[in-house]
């Protein structure tokens, strides 16, 4: 899917929840970065999120 995705952007981004520790692992293991920290409404419960960028050129150096 990624690969599909990168031939048309430079960037993908992904929101990880902070209490999803195994996703956010995985897709540091992909070569991603955190970019920023983010509160988020769900369910009328603020949830602290996190924004990870994974750019195209680090997707195909893997």
């Amino acid at each position: 899917m990624l690969d599909y995705a990168f031939q048309f952007v430079d960037r993908v981004f992904f929101h990880i929840g902070a209490e999803n520790i195994r996703s956010q692992k995985a897709i540091v293991k992909l070569s991603a970065k955190k970019v920023r920290e983010y509160q988020k409404e769900h369910r009328n419960v603020s949830e602290v999120h996190y924004e990870y960028a994974l750019e195209k050129s680090d997707w195909f150096k893997t």
